[in-house]
């Protein structure tokens, strides 16, 4: 009764252990590529993957009506030539700004630097500025400045032209404020524009809470982007950002603003209505003034004629906040990082579990090779992730999806490696007792005594086994022959190969071993496996399961594996003829046993 609970007892333990190495495996693979993903992106290596995604569901959003609450007036190369001269003089820009005012406009943004004069007709522009309330000039702030003009300087009517560039030249953060001073913050363009239309709607912006970095403006709540919101990684995050929303669909986002040519309003022949009452943004467009900049819209493939000038760029932002205050949408939101990472985790651990599945599935391996069915399952996941993406991005958040994507495959191929792993070790070991098969014993030996000196070599057999199976089944004798393995592998050295040679015979390859030391090693088995208690009633010698060893010594060279074996097995037949549970060592066809 004894003998068969520990049989069972066996067996289940070997089937637990079975799954739970392969389990443990696989849980252990996946966090450390998870880990090592989740460093990289920290690291913000992954950050221009990021970038691609966020061009990407860009390009792709819905594109939208014209906006009626902002028109652009552009100064192309055509406006130029009929201007004949750029800079255009004072007395030129204070005709236009002139008629512009009588269109009556709610605000006019002039995204044109004026800091120096250009005759003639200053006293005319001053006038003009000094007669229009609503007027915003320029100045830019940070890296290489430009002052604004005095005039408006003075009026308080500037704002920032600065556009904030990403690490690959893009813009998709505008720049709301910065703080120039203790008690000075100056705004940007889109943001001064932006506050003067929805002043007159009677929304005012008001600081939530303690902190200046989150600011409610109408039906909206701003907060300042971080170093490391969305996909960002490290990035100057000085000022007061906020992500962009372009919303141009695939055309470029220059069709969402009513735009007009300067000198439609300077002949006159510019309908009334087409600045009645909007922000009119004025700026130039002509590629020879290189006021152009990459956007989420510029691809790979792209030329320079895809860059959008930057009128257009403070345009998109106002537009973009005039939604949020006005309509409760547009702003563009972001996870906290705990939260991304468990997103990029619940990815990883799909991607495990989809790769893990498509690999177990035999059915599927008899049709399809494992590697192609994990390269569709990882390609069909990565779809469903990019998908995941824009549909968190059409609903105004930024997630990570480069992380995601570079965790899937890297699992997969890991995957698909330690599974081909599992298999080559399944071919190479005996899966009974899990130590060598008798394939792996001939190629280990061989190549042993191809590389050393001396090679020892025990080869062991359970005593009267036939009658233990009779008495107790084959079962218990599995068990029986589990349980000796594993007393083997205790009793030799870690350099030592323990395999299973035969039905009930296992080997041991002792490298560069003298016969001395490898006689007292094939004495340590013998004990360890008698000490194992393991009732045996059909044996002739002793109550419990014992053990034969034949021992020898080869020199290695080229030493014939066959005849090594052929030695060790002579000796194993002189145990068994001076009694069983005995070790014999053979030298070159002499004797020396116990």
């Amino acid at each position: 009764m004894q003998v068969i609970f520990h049989s069972i007892k066996a067996s289940l333990c070997r089937c637990q252990s079975k799954f739970s190495q392969q389990s443990s495996s696989g849980i252990a693979v996946t966090l450390g590529i998870t880990g090592a993903v989740m460093a990289i992106n920290s690291l913000g290596w992954l950050q221009l993957l990021e970038f691609q995604a966020f061009d990407l569901f860009t390009r792709h959003q819905p594109a939208i009506e014209q906006d009626g609450r902002i028109a652009v007036l552009e100064v192309a190369e055509k406006d130029i030539s009929a201007l004949g001269r750029w800079p255009t003089s004072d007395e030129q820009l204070a005709e236009l700004l002139e008629k512009i005012h009588d269109y009556q406009p709610r605000a006019i943004g002039l995204d044109l630097y004026r800091d120096v004069e250009v005759p003639p007709g200053l006293t005319r522009l001053t006038a003009a500025y000094n007669a229009m309330p609503t007027l915003i000039g320029v100045e830019k702030a940070v890296g290489q400045t430009v002052p604004p003009s005095p005039v408006l300087e003075s009026l308080g009517q500037v704002a920032l032209a600065d556009l904030v560039l990403d690490p690959d030249n893009r813009v998709r953060r505008s720049l709301i404020s910065i703080q120039s001073g203790p008690d000075e913050l100056k705004l940007g363009l889109s943001t001064t524009l932006a506050l003067h239309f929805l002043a007159g709607e009677g929304i005012e912006p008001e600081i939530v809470g303690d902190a200046s970095e989150t600011v409610r403006l109408g039906k909206a709540t701003f907060e300042a982007l971080g170093d490391r919101s969305g996909g960002y990684q490290g990035i100057d995050s000085g000022g007061y950002q906020v992500l962009m929303n372009y919303r141009g669909g695939k055309a470029g986002g220059r069709e969402v603003f009513p735009t007009y040519s300067v000198m439609e309003v300077l002949n006159g022949t510019l309908p009334k209505e087409a600045l009645a009452d909007r922000i009119v943004f004025v700026g130039v467009t002509a590629p020879s003034l290189n006021d152009d900049f990459l956007t989420p819209y510029n691809t790979s493939f792209s030329n320079s004629r895809h860059n959008m000038p930057g009128v257009f760029i403070h345009a998109h932002f106002t537009r973009q906040m005039l939604m949020a205050a006005l309509e409760g949408e547009g702003l563009m939101g972001y996870w906290s990082e705990p939260w991304e990472y468990v997103w990029i985790g619940l990815w990883a651990i799909a991607a495990a579990g989809v790769s893990w599945r498509l690999l177990q599935s035999s059915h599927l391996r008899k049709h399809i090779p494992p590697g192609w069915l994990v390269f569709g399952g990882t390609i069909t996941l990565g779809g469903v992730i990019v998908l995941s993406g824009y549909g968190l991005f059409f609903l105004g958040w930024w997630v990570p999806v480069g992380a995601p994507l570079v965790a899937t495959m890297a699992l997969s191929v890991a995957m698909v490696a330690y599974q081909n792993q599992v298999l080559e070790r399944l071919a190479l070991v005996d899966e009974l007792t899990q130590v060598a098969n008798r394939r792996q014993f001939d190629r280990v030996l061989l190549q042993k005594l191809q590389q050393q000196k001396q090679v020892s070599l025990i080869l062991c057999d359970i005593d009267y086994f036939k009658p233990y199976n009779d008495t107790y089944g084959h079962q218990v004798g599995d068990a029986c022959l589990t349980q000796v393995a594993k007393a083997i592998r205790q009793a030799i050295r870690r350099a030592d190969i323990v395999a299973r040679y035969g039905g009930e015979e296992f080997a041991v390859i002792l490298p560069n071993t003298h016969p001395e030391l490898a006689e007292e090693i094939g004495e340590r088995v013998r004990a360890k496996v008698e000490s194992l208690g393991l009732e045996h009633r059909g044996s002739q010698i002793s109550p419990y399961v014992t053990l034969s060893c034949g021992v020898t010594t080869v020199n290695g060279g080229k030493f014939p594996s066959e005849q090594a074996v052929l030695e060790a097995d002579k000796a194993l037949y002189q145990a068994k003829h001076q009694g069983r549970n005995c070790v014999v060592l053979r030298l070159g066809g002499c004797d020396a046993g116990e």
